[in-house]
């Protein structure tokens, strides 16, 4: 596994600020981090007339004013072991934030995940989307150490890497790891003479040869992962079922890649990912994407 060596964590002066620098502290050598970017991005750094004329002693450009800020949270929270840079432009924040990953050619983003009621979830959908590179979203609950990974698959070359980070997180941080995969019967069963359950049993037989051979694939060993199979419930959705089994399995981390493969009983994780992203959880998503895979995209969208 390449370690996440380069991170940015995303700041807004919210109490959020103090869990994502509490997580990076706890987490940083979990994660093989070398270098920390704290970023802060404003639409405007100039300061109203009327509020320099009421407050005269803020005369301090409000980006330096902002840094110092950032600086006085570091200096309470981060592990000086680990180089770190504070950063705070002016701009556009989604815009200037994936400009700046594709700049210093991070591994890991890190942003806090708000309730929906904050108005977080249209950002995480769009980062989650457009980010060249693995996105860790934390919720906004209590700090929680990592004991318990759950990784939701598909059995694509996408499950084949996040599958293989997994374990690397489970040796540096003693987790064990639940391969979570989630399969549909398809129509049209009752033709070849079987019941929906015996169809069912056939395809959660047939998943788990499929894991088997992921394993091979990946140089582990089947006794190293929890292996659950789940067949599709169609009253819920596949990004509930998922929140349903993290909360039954107690996970402290749900990890999912960003692309998958989609067949007749196989879920597609890239819309899977974004439905996550969305969604109220008190469990921190890690989204897994090969580094660098939109880059095509967002040279397009910057023109550079």
């Amino acid at each position: 596994m390449n370690s996440f060596k380069r991170v940015l964590v995303g700041l807004d002066f919210s109490p959020m600020d103090q869990v994502l620098m509490q997580f990076i502290h706890e987490h940083a050598h979990d994660l093989g981090v070398e270098k920390v970017y704290y970023f802060h991005c404003s639409k405007s750094l100039e300061l109203p007339e009327a509020i320099k004329k009421s407050y005269p002693e803020l005369l301090a450009p409000l980006d330096e004013v902002i840094k110092k800020n950032i600086e006085e949270l570091v200096k309470e929270h981060h592990n000086e072991a680990i180089e770190h840079e504070t950063v705070v432009i002016e701009g556009t924040p989604l815009t200037e934030l994936l400009k700046y990953l594709k700049i210093k050619e991070t591994d890991l983003l890190i942003m806090g995940k708000k309730n929906l009621a904050d108005g977080s979830g249209s950002l995480a959908k769009s980062i989650a989307r457009k980010a060249p590179n693995s996105v860790l979203l934390v919720p906004e609950n209590q700090y929680r150490t990592i004991d318990t990974i759950l990784c939701p698959i598909d059995f694509s070359q996408h499950a084949q890497l996040t599958l293989q980070t997994a374990h690397a997180l489970k040796s540096s941080t003693h987790a064990s790891v639940e391969v979570f995969y989630i399969y549909e019967v398809p129509f049209g069963y009752s033709k070849l003479g079987k019941t929906r359950e015996e169809f069912s049993a056939i395809l959660a037989a047939n998943a788990e040869k499929d894991f088997q051979i992921l394993c091979k694939q990946i140089g582990h060993k089947t006794s190293d992962f929890t292996f659950v199979c789940r067949e599709k419930d169609d009253t819920m959705s596949l990004a509930q079922m998922i929140q349903q089994e993290a909360d039954s399995s107690h996970a402290d981390l749900v990890m999912i890649g960003s692309k998958g493969r989609t067949n007749a009983s196989a879920v597609l994780l890239g819309s899977l990912a974004e439905a996550l992203s969305q969604a109220e959880t008190k469990v921190p998503l890690l989204i897994f994407k090969k580094k660098g895979e939109n880059l095509g995209f967002l040279e397009a969208l910057f023109e550079l």
